[in-house]
């Protein structure tokens, strides 16, 4: 194994004969490089895409197995990789990333699967942790195919990869060979964050209680002078990471604070026009029933003039009624004057003949008794007359209170004497009326025949 590492990472060996060096060329092998991202990304990444260009450069045939994503450079022949995991992008799949940095069930299936196909001579692992998952040791493991691994950190002795405590600054060997990484929970070592830190120390305490790493044939490490300028550097490049870190932290705090105030003042605005729109309803409403009241109030107003004048015309009406029985009795008054002091005689006769004449002559020329008369038949009679004048607009005023006297029930005798005429003129005259009235188109015009029976 050594041999072949040798061979594959240097291009001279030693030949201990004549102490000299000569060029000896290894056969092609097949080499698997393993690592998270598959692009140039940080120095772990052109650590290992160099030495995999040096490789095929030299013959040997070169795959690469890692997590997908559009930069990669690289990959194999089936076109593998497992599902990109950005700790830096927010979404629900996030919620899957506790679960998954633990175990990859995902790699270790694919990384089979692209064994399965390659069939390489060696699998060379480089940054696996959190996306890959040393689950992918375990898949090399029980294919049974040679595994070396680059150590670019500590993270196999300290889940934060530095060695050094978060808060601090100072160098930290509590978790250092020992099964259990609760030192890094109780220290909060992951970026002060106790979930982190929680699940770092599950995932350091998993893989060194299962003794995962003891299946790596071959370690290649940083030399002593390269650890020491590392440790030495760690506390600034902490430092810098606590004050980064932090500096963003505020900025997420910042940007959260104006979203809470903008959402407020925006809430705050949203009450204000809720609040303005049913204030405009209610005085909506106030005016709709300010209206109504004043509608209903004119329409009583209205039904209370009607109603007087209906009540004013009514006392009138009954007044002229009074005024009217009255004369009635002033006219029975008069000729029972007559009929007791002129009783059986001669001159009684005459008297009340002339009496009864000058009655009706008076009730026939006063122009106040006619009217009086024809306001009684329109009482009587749902206003008969003034239909009568509004159908018959040209209708003879003779006519017209010949038809009064007929609607108000005297009979044709009585009438001649009221119009000085003779009683056979009168039925004629009777007749022609009726017969106008029944061939005309009156509204009225059965009104008018029903009260000439």
């Amino acid at each position: 194994m050594m041999l072949l590492l040798s061979c594959l990472f240097t291009p001279i060996i030693w030949e201990s004969s004549d102490s000299t060096f000569r060029n000896e060329r290894l056969a092609p092998v097949k080499i698997l490089f393993v690592n998270k991202f598959l692009y140039s990304r940080g120095g772990a990444e052109t650590y290992f895409l160099k030495i995999g260009e040096e490789l095929t450069r030299r013959g040997h045939e070169v795959e690469y197995f890692g997590m997908y994503d559009e930069k990669n450079t690289v990959g194999n022949a089936l076109h593998l990789a497992t599902t990109n995991m950005d700790f830096h992008n927010a979404g629900p799949e996030k919620l899957l990333y506790p679960f998954r940095i633990l175990y990859s069930f995902e790699a270790k299936r694919k990384l089979k699967q692209v064994i399965g196909q390659f069939q390489p001579d060696l699998i060379h692992f480089n940054n696996i942790n959190f996306q890959l998952t040393p689950s992918v040791i375990c898949a090399g493991a029980e294919c049974g195919v040679p595994m070396v691994q680059t150590v670019h950190d500590v993270q196999m002795l300290c889940p934060n990869h530095m060695m050094m405590e978060f808060n601090s600054k100072k160098l930290c060997e509590a978790c250092m060979g020992k099964k259990s990484k609760w030192p890094c929970v109780k220290k909060r070592c992951i970026h002060g964050s106790l979930p982190k830190s929680l699940i770092g120390a599950v995932e350091g305490t998993l893989f060194e209680c299962n003794h995962v790493y003891d299946k790596i044939d071959r370690f290649i490490c940083l030399n002593d002078s390269l650890t020491r300028t590392a440790l030495q550097s760690s506390a600034d490049m902490i430092e810098k990471e606590y004050f980064r870190e932090r500096a963003a932290f505020y900025d997420y705090r910042l940007e959260h604070r104006r979203k809470r105030e903008l959402a407020v003042i925006g809430a705050g605005i949203l009450l204000l026009g809720i609040a303005g729109c049913v204030f405009r309803q209610q005085i909506r409403l106030h005016k709709e029933r300010g209206e109504r009241h004043l509608l209903l109030v004119r329409e009583m107003r209205a039904e209370y003039l009607d109603l007087s004048g209906r009540m004013e015309q009514k006392q009138r009406t009954e007044a002229r009624l009074k005024g009217v029985i009255a004369s009635r009795f002033e006219i029975v008054d008069r000729i029972g004057k007559t009929l007791y002091e002129r009783e059986n005689t001669a001159s009684g006769q005459a008297a009340m003949v002339r009496q009864v004449r000058e009655l009706i002559d008076g009730f026939s020329e006063n122009g106040e008794m006619l009217q009086e008369l024809e306001q009684i038949v329109n009482l009587a009679h749902d206003n008969v007359m003034k239909k009568l004048r509004r159908d018959f607009p040209k209708m003879k005023e003779a006519d017209l209170r010949l038809l009064c006297y007929i609607f108000g029930g005297f009979s044709p005798q009585v009438v001649s004497l009221f119009m000085h005429d003779s009683v056979a003129n009168i039925y004629a005259r009777k007749s022609r009326l009726k017969s106008r009235i029944k061939a005309s188109d009156a509204e009225n015009k059965e009104l008018f025949i029903a009260l000439f029976e």
